[in-house]
């Protein structure tokens, strides 16, 4: 069976995401590029996967490259269980190590230079008639608050808020229940978003990509790098400085995703023990 065909067999018995199935094509895709033809499932072997993964070495970041081994092994894996496939040996195709990566968030005094360039904005959002001011003044309140993705904030509903700040919601990319707390500032601008009357506050008025695009010209309006996805990081690391050990807690996260995906390691450093002064 052609791997194509057996990929919709297999996504199509599975409760996965649009975004899983289009990676799992440009996997496939690739590997037929360097194949230089179709395969089928009975062409899986860990010569051709190592060969694969080596050749990409200087075209594709680690993460990518590990990223697609696993998706190529389970496909290898489901399509030998059905028996359309010699058995799979992990172990013997090449690990892919990713390296660490340091992570930078903005001072409470940067947020505030946001706050700032927001506060700037005139007119309203074409298409839903929001007030651009009041839009991104509550939005940046609110992950400051929250700590929460983009991805969650804009799926958040007026009555999604109780009276005292209160939002619990279930995270869009781990499926878990968190709890955030919003202060009256925010609500207050978010008060000031309304009318017109919408599903969500800050529902994305177009394509993702002009999203991101108006909130990336507000960052370097602000005078700051990054993006806006770099509140988060912010949020979580303005808690761990406050409460030294919780700033996983606030963002949802296991202690090691914290430190290895959020934490501003310059703003959180603790000065280590050192061997006595030489001169």
């Amino acid at each position: 069976m052609q791997l194509y065909d057996f990929m919709h067999r297999y996504v199509g018995s599975r409760d996965v995401s649009d975004g899983y199935v289009v990676q799992m094509s440009y996997a496939i895709k690739s590997l037929e590029q360097f194949a230089g033809r179709t395969l089928d499932t009975q062409d899986f072997t860990v010569d051709l996967l190592n060969a694969f993964l080596r050749s990409t070495r200087d075209t594709l970041s680690a993460e990518t490259r590990r990223h697609r081994r696993g998706l190529l092994l389970t496909l290898w894996s489901h399509a030998a269980d059905d028996n359309l496939a010699p058995p799979p040996r992990p172990r013997k195709v090449m690990p892919i190590r990713v390296p660490q990566k340091l992570h930078s968030a903005w001072t409470p005094q940067q947020v505030r230079q946001l706050l700032l360039a927001a506060d700037r904005l005139e007119g309203r959002v074409f298409q839903n008639g929001v007030s651009q001011r009041w839009y991104w003044r509550s939005y940046i309140l609110a992950a400051w608050d929250s700590g929460l993705r983009g991805c969650d904030l804009r799926r958040i509903r007026q009555e999604d808020v109780g009276g005292n700040g209160l939002v619990v919601l279930i995270q869009r990319k781990t499926g878990k229940r968190v709890q955030s707390l919003l202060r009256a500032g925010t609500l207050e601008a978010i008060g000031q978003s309304f009318p017109p009357q919408r599903e969500t506050i800050w529902g994305e008025w177009s394509r993702i990509a002009v999203w991101r695009h108006h909130a990336k010209t507000l960052v370097t309006r602000a005078g700051l790098t990054g993006s806006i996805g770099r509140l988060r990081h912010s949020s979580g690391t303005a808690v761990e400085l406050a409460h030294p050990g919780r700033g996983h807690e606030h963002l949802g996260n296991t202690r090691r995703i914290f430190e290895q995906n959020y934490l501003d390691m310059q703003q959180a450093f603790q000065a280590k023990p050192m061997p006595e002064r030489l001169v």
